[in-house]
């Protein structure tokens, strides 16, 4: 090829200048935006070519040749790699020039016989119609076209010497799949690229192509490489666009591909690896799946035995514990503010208001129930705790009613009293409290006597809000009148006894407010109703020292002598309040009731073994007559109830059976421990229907009186003849109790066994006593029976009765005693 000279282009009827451009096109991908395509279905050989519409005027051959360089020159102009495209264009020009110079004469002859054969309508013989731009209009005449002189273009494609020594031998394969390889996007035709460096090109609007398969005579030559090092790596664009206009999505990438899709050789090994080259796509497809050995292996489902490490253990949380993580942080947040309210900064209204909202809300049942789950107790006492005043009365009670509303879950408030210290012993300062600081009571006077007890306006106002919020929270009876004292109890009875730091400390302040309580009710006429409003206070009272009692130890069991007036204070105060009970045991109320059955425990547990408590109540004029009443009252309402097969019905004969028990006790307590008492209590008379009016205060005058001791015979004969036919009924527990306190009468009283023989059935001295000995025998083993088992309503009624553990006092060993007693009686006639 000679490079000195570049021989001259020729332009015919079909010129392979333009051909040769036309090729260069389209395989270089010049956008065409400017060239009129179209397209005859009936012609494959012209299938794509570019062709424009005829002109009215004729236009010579270099007119037609100078506008088509110019408009190739335009179009190679406007894309990204103009420089490349040119080269292209180029050499695909020179070498089809070569070609024609080589002598090509069959493609000369073909040419002319096309352009010299036309039809019979004066047109172009080709089907379809269309002409090749750049050909020779033909004429009317056979005359041949004029052939101008042809321009020298080659300043137009100056290439490098170095791009002209390229091979010129055309690829074998078509051009669609030169462009596909190039692209990569048929993958079998990726291996036969040369691995050059790609420079990343910006991507442009690209435009359908037409079909390319009719173009075998002159294909493309490969592309020329280009100098890396010359041209700078352009940047890529930011705005980059999916080959065909679509959007691109994840696929599998086949093995055999991993290599050419830029993916490193070592990321390629984390793949399953097989034989890539001879898996087909399907098979190679299927290779990407993990199998279920894989899996297992994975996932270590064969090891999931083994202990797993508690510090590598993740705890699981269910959907239910993740929602109620949620909701409470939703609540923490929401009370958020009004704890802020409670600050010390806060002014004083702002203190109170945010406590009173606070409260309010407590009252809600699903308020509460959200409370639970979080920390809200505890932290909720910490900020009214903090803002409390020495001196403001409101937040006192405030903090109180907070006490009372969280004490009616005994977990919660168990869990606050361990937690915060200052929750118990706050209670019990205001436990003490005098009544004169009491804002609740001082609310509910409409005109207080003194002056130094009269409220503020905004006190008054926010004690009003206070008795709201505890009526509509249901935490006392619709009757009691509220106080700081009774919200205080209320409290202290829900904590647990271990939880009430120093008991000794507690029972003095339980003892002097418990006197004071029940001299109201002795300083009232005994006429007079029980004032209900008070009630409910002096029974919380008794039940929190009821559960003191029972805490103590016998290094407590000691009195001291400077402490005897306070118990014959305390023990009047009993037995004043029993026996007004008992005055209004004809309408049964629930609050009369409570504090009767509080009385009766209380009256047991300090007359066991403590004969200071048994003095008193020996020395009190009531005393007697009340506890006769009370055994006479409890057993005629159980037995009548006995027989009533209704479930209220039932109820009531088991709560008037436990009354009996305890009035029953006591007794026993009290003729164990004083020997004056066996000796009055043959000589007190009554009448078992005496309801205790203002004529029998002191002592009884109803008519069909008769001695304490023949009212004890006779309780013991009505139930020894039912133990007759029902051997284990509840009859021959209370008939050996009765024997075993006729027993103790008769210890050293020969007076009291001559009374006691006399009141009894049966044919014979001997008879009588023998049936007091088989009676008592039954309480000593019923009772070790039912203390060891602890599991019916008569284990703990006997615990109740006597709650002591000593042997000494021990029920069973002192009836064996009594057994002893009734023996030498009958046996030697001594008592």
């Amino acid at each position: 090829m000679s490079t000195s000279r570049r021989p001259p282009i020729q332009y015919g009827k079909k010129s392979s200048h333009f051909s040769a451009i036309t090729k260069a096109t389209q395989a270089s991908e010049i956008p065409r935006s400017g060239i009129i395509s179209r397209r005859d279905d009936s012609d494959d050989e012209n299938h794509g070519a570019f062709t424009l519409p005829r002109k009215k005027r004729r236009k010579t051959s270099d007119e037609r040749s100078d506008k088509l360089v110019n408009f190739h020159i335009e179009q190679a102009h406007s894309t990204a790699n103009f420089s490349q495209e040119l080269i292209q264009a180029e050499w695909v020009v020179d070498s089809h020039q070569m070609d024609e110079e080589s002598g090509s004469e069959r493609d000369m002859e073909g040419v002319n016989q096309d352009r010299d054969s036309p039809d019979n309508n004066g047109r172009d013989s080709r089907p379809g119609g269309s002409r090749i731009y750049g050909s020779a209009r033909r004429s009317s005449s056979n005359s041949s076209p004029i052939h101008a002189s042809p321009r020298d273009l080659s300043a137009i494609f100056t290439v490098d010497s170095s791009m002209r020594s390229l091979p010129s031998s055309p690829s074998k394969r078509g051009t669609a799949k030169r462009m596909l390889a190039r692209h990569r996007t048929e993958p079998s035709l990726g291996s036969e690229v040369p691995s050059t460096q790609s420079v990343a090109k910006p991507l442009t609007k690209t435009y359908s192509l037409p079909s390319t398969t009719h173009i075998t005579k002159a294909p493309s030559p490969p592309a020329p490489p280009n100098d890396v090092s010359n041209n700078p790596q352009p940047k890529p664009s930011p705005h980059k666009r999916t080959y065909a206009k679509s959007r691109s999505f994840l696929v599998a990438i086949p093995t055999s591909q991993i290599s050419l899709r830029g993916i490193p050789e070592d990321d390629d090994k984390l793949l399953l690896r097989g034989s890539q080259n001879d898996l087909t796509p399907h098979e190679d497809s299927e290779s990407l799946q993990e199998t279920y050995d894989d899996l297992r292996l994975r996932w270590g489902v064969d090891d999931s035995d083994g202990n797993i490490p508690e510090e590598d253990a993740i705890p699981l949380k269910s959907l239910t514990e993740m929602r109620s993580h949620g909701e409470s942080r939703r609540f923490m947040d929401e009370m958020g503010w009004l704890f802020e309210g409670l600050e010390g900064d806060s002014p004083l209204s702002v203190r109170t208001s945010s406590a009173l909202e606070i409260l309010d809300r407590m009252t809600k049942a699903e308020f509460m129930r959200r409370a639970k789950a979080t920390d809200f107790h505890s932290r909720a006492w910490h900020v009214l705790f903090s803002a409390r005043d020495s001196s403001d009365r409101i937040l006192d009670a405030c903090l109180l009613l907070f006490s009372c509303l969280v004490a009616r879950d005994s977990q919660d408030v168990e869990e606050l009293s361990n937690a915060s210290p200052s929750f118990v012993a706050f209670i019990v300062e205001s436990l003490g409290r005098s009544p004169s600081d009491d804002v609740l009571t001082l609310t509910s006077i409409k005109a207080p006597s003194k002056p130094s007890a009269r409220l503020l306006s905004h006190e008054k106002a926010t004690g009003s809000q206070l008795l709201k919020l505890i009526a509509s929270s249901h935490i006392f009876h619709d009757l009691t009148k509220p106080s700081v004292r009774l919200l205080a109890l209320k409290a202290l009875l829900s904590i647990p006894l271990g939880s009430l730091g120093d008991p000794q400390t507690l029972s003095s302040i339980v003892f002097r407010v418990l006197i004071a309580d029940l001299r109201e009710f002795g300083q009232a006429s005994f006429d007079s109703p029980i004032s209900l409003c008070n009630i409910e206070g002096t029974t919380g009272c008794l039940d929190l020292y009821d559960k003191l009692l029972l805490n103590r130890d016998s290094s407590q069991m000691g009195v001291d002598t400077s402490e005897i007036p306070e118990i014959q204070s305390l023990v009047n105060g009993l037995v004043v309040l029993c026996s007004r009970c008992l005055n209004f045991q004809d309408v049964t109320e629930e609050l009369v009731e409570k504090a009767y059955e509080a009385d009766l425990r209380v009256l047991l547990n300090v007359t066991h073994g403590n004969a200071a408590y048994c003095d008193a109540f020996r020395e009190n004029d009531l005393g007697f007559l009340t506890l006769m009443r009370s055994l006479a009252f409890s057993h005629k309402r159980f037995s009548v109830s006995s027989k009533a097969k209704l479930p209220s019905e039932s109820t009531e004969s088991e709560r008037a059976m436990d009354q009996f028990c305890l009035s029953l006790g006591i007794l026993t307590n009290i003729i164990r421990e004083s020997e004056v008492a066996r000796t009055q209590l043959r000589h007190f008379t009554f009448s078992p229907d005496c309801r205790g009016s203002q004529l029998c205060r002191q002592r009884c005058h109803c008519l069909r009186r008769s001695s304490g001791i023949t009212f004890l015979s006779s309780l013991y004969m009505t139930h020894a003849r039912r133990t007759g036919s029902e051997p284990q009924s509840e009859d021959l527990l209370l008939a050996s109790h009765i024997a075993v306190l006729l027993g103790l009468l008769c210890v050293n009283n020969p007076s009291n066994t001559e009374v006691l023989l006399d009141s009894l059935f049966g044919s014979s001295r001997n008879e009588k006593i023998d049936t007091l000995i088989s009676h008592t025998q039954t309480f000593a083993a019923c009772y070790s029976e039912i203390l060891t088992s602890g599991t019916s309503n008569l284990s703990r009624r006997l615990k109740e009765e006597h709650p002591s553990s000593s042997p000494s006092s021990d029920p069973s060993s002192v009836a064996y005693e009594v057994v002893r007693l009734f023996r030498s009686i009958r046996d030697n006639g001594v008592v």
